[in-house]
């Protein structure tokens, strides 16, 4: 059988090399992960805290503390520094802005970081919800360089003083990074 090396060959064979050369090329750019599903329920506890020096004095401080699970974190604690920016309460709303550093950290240690910006609004006595975006801003271990980002809705109960309380967030969005990311349980 004789092999055909006339142009078509050669066509053939430049088409194979473009594919196989442009098939590494995306192979060694796209390290980045495709934006995965990102989601679930933290519960919380919250309390009135101090400011760090230089905080204005129209701006509350809150820590909040929880456990839940997350997806890709499996269970999940979660330690968030929030202020709430009480000069631009609305009455007519009875809403407040409010944005927050948060860590996430999974069973086997791994963080991730997100930050929110939000409007917190009372709903009844001793209630409020709390609703807004964030952003994930990094991590750590398999959450190094990660990125997405979503919604969230916190549900609050306040205790007589209003300066503590429970409240429940959930969160829905995407996460992306460059590594395989998984839950750790």
């Amino acid at each position: 059988m004789q092999r055909l090396r006339g142009p078509g060959w050669r066509w053939s064979r430049l088409v194979a090399q473009v594919l196989v050369v442009g098939g590494c090329l995306a192979l060694a750019t796209g390290t980045a992960a495709a934006a995965q599903p990102f989601s679930g329920r933290m519960d919380e506890l919250f309390a009135m805290s101090a400011c760090p020096a230089g905080t204005l004095a129209t701006v509350a401080c809150v820590t909040v503390t929880g456990t839940g699970e997350l997806s890709h974190l499996g269970k999940t604690t979660e330690a968030v520094a929030a202020t709430i920016n009480l000069a631009a309460f609305s009455p007519a709303t009875n809403c407040v802005p409010d944005q927050a550093r948060a860590v996430f950290t999974a069973a086997n240690g791994d963080r991730l970081f997100l930050t929110t910006n939000g409007s917190s609004c009372q709903t009844g006595p001793g209630t409020g919800v709390d609703t807004g975006r964030y952003v994930i801003t990094g991590g750590t271990g398999r959450f190094t360089g990660a990125s997405g980002s979503g919604a969230y809705t916190t549900n609050a109960t306040y205790a007589a003083n209003m300066q503590s309380g429970t409240s429940i967030t959930t969160y829905s969005g995407t996460i992306s990074t460059g590594h395989r990311i998984g839950a750790s349980k």
